[in-house]
């Protein structure tokens, strides 16, 4: 049985193609929106309760909401329109006389009687048929409070920000209260980022069935980033894949450019769709941890964390480097290595794949473990401080170097193409070939 050609693939088309799409992802936007004037209208039709009051700051300059009276610590705001110019919007969420960044503002008397919200729930139906554009900041005035900006037709966030709020939630799914408990059922809906980005100075939660990131999204705190049909529990950040309905705009359910770097705390990319995959293109940094998790492929460009676990149902191609002081994890049905990719780190490196592993850059790591369901082939650099432990199925193929302070154990069960020059630094010598 003979290796298969190496599966390398070029960055530079698929990266054309993502701006090309996410350009018209933006035209379709604009076209729903018409010119973006920063209005926030809310739904007349909407209960009383669920009816917040549209003001202004004290300067007269920045739309200011008085949200509507809480229940079990949520505040439910229906709208015909929310839009946010640069300029910004307050929420008011104080019944005293309250100063945010964004201006001062006189207190709610909506929160009189029940106190702040403890949760800010801003919901657009689907039936208003209008995106939201979030050009500017959002700012919460009074008690920290979490935020939550839904509307299932699709938002655009250009050089949006959020203060004083807990957890930031942007969704295009529905938005269900059962007590304090809110819930969002994602079926539809495309949330772009835009090359301004967007900003949080708590936990940031970005939930559709597309995600586009072309500009950084950095949050304070943890973010999560998840795409696909899905239910997402707004408080406990779980994600549930749900079965998908119509079919999908895109390729992917998150998909993010070269300008679409990430940064928080801990980070997770979830693509919960059969088939849509997760390509993130941009620098992934956390002080902690990344999570990337797809029912379909996975495309990184740089990851840097203390641990990080990379895990698909299809294939994992890196195309830069891998970076951590821990442990590194990566599973696909096929994982490569391209050209140029390193994974590095002084923690124990495990890589599994159900098909093939592909060794085209570097892989350094304490102890590395390599198991492919069916081929190896390196023509790069593995290396283990301590030990390198490589098995495959039926063909290894080994090209250049691998090297091991200690111990290098290979094991196939059809050895075909084991060939080239193999320089082994074990000093216990090569086991189990």
């Amino acid at each position: 049985m003979q290796c298969p050609k190496p599966n390398v693939v070029k960055i530079g088309k698929t990266f054309t193609n993502l701006l090309t799409t996410t350009a018209l992802v933006s035209m379709e936007l604009t076209r729903a929106l018409g010119p973006a004037y920063g209005q926030v209208i809310a739904d007349p039709g909407a209960p009383i309760a669920n009816r917040p009051s549209i003001g202004v700051s004290a300067a007269g300059n920045v739309p200011s909401i008085n949200i509507t009276t809480p229940s079990s610590g949520v505040s439910l705001n229906r709208y015909q329109q929310f839009n946010v110019d640069p300029s910004g919007v307050i929420l008011n969420n104080t019944a005293s006389d309250s100063v945010s960044s964004l201006g001062s503002v006189s207190g709610n008397s909506n929160l009189s009687v029940s106190g702040p919200a403890q949760t800010i729930v801003n919901v657009v139906p689907e039936a208003q048929g209008t995106h939201s554009r979030l050009n500017g900041p959002v700012a919460v005035s009074g008690t920290q409070a979490d935020v939550i900006i839904v509307n299932p037709t699709g938002i655009e966030c250009q050089g949006c920000r959020f203060e004083n709020a807990g957890t930031t939630t942007l969704s295009t799914g529905t938005a269900t209260v059962t007590g304090s408990e809110v819930n969002l059922d994602v079926s539809q809906g495309t949330l772009l980022i835009g090359r301004d980005g967007v900003s949080a100075d708590g936990d940031l939660s970005l939930a559709a069935r597309h995600v586009y990131i072309d500009g950084a999204v950095t949050a304070d705190g943890e973010l999560l980033v998840s795409g696909g049909a899905h239910g997402l529990n707004a408080h406990t950040k779980e994600v549930t894949p749900r079965p998908a309905s119509g079919a999908p705009t895109s390729a992917y359910a998150i998909d993010a450019s070269e300008f679409g770097a990430m940064s928080g705390s801990a980070i997770r990319l979830i693509g919960n769709e059969v088939g849509l995959g997760v390509r993130a293109l941009g620098d992934i940094q956390s002080a902690s941890s990344i999570v990337i998790n797809s029912m379909g492929g996975v495309q990184t460009g740089s990851v840097d964390a203390e641990t990080v676990n990379i895990s698909a149902d299809g294939a994992v191609r890196l195309f830069d480097n891998v970076t951590a002081a821990g442990e590194v994890r990566i599973s696909g049905q096929d994982v490569i290595v391209n050209p140029g990719a390193e994974i590095n780190t002084t923690g124990d490196v495990a890589v599994t794949a159900s098909g093939g592993v592909e060794v085209h850059g570097e892989i350094r790591g304490l102890n590395t473990v390599i198991e492919a369901g069916d081929w190896f082939l390196n023509d790069g650099f593995v290396f283990g401080a301590e030990s390198v432990d490589i098995t495959a199925e039926t063909t290894l193929e080994n090209v250049r170097l691998v090297e091991a302070t200690f111990e290098v154990d290979y094991q196939s069960w059809i050895d075909d193409y084991y060939d080239a020059y193999l320089e082994l630094a074990a000093s216990d010598g090569l086991e189990g070939y």
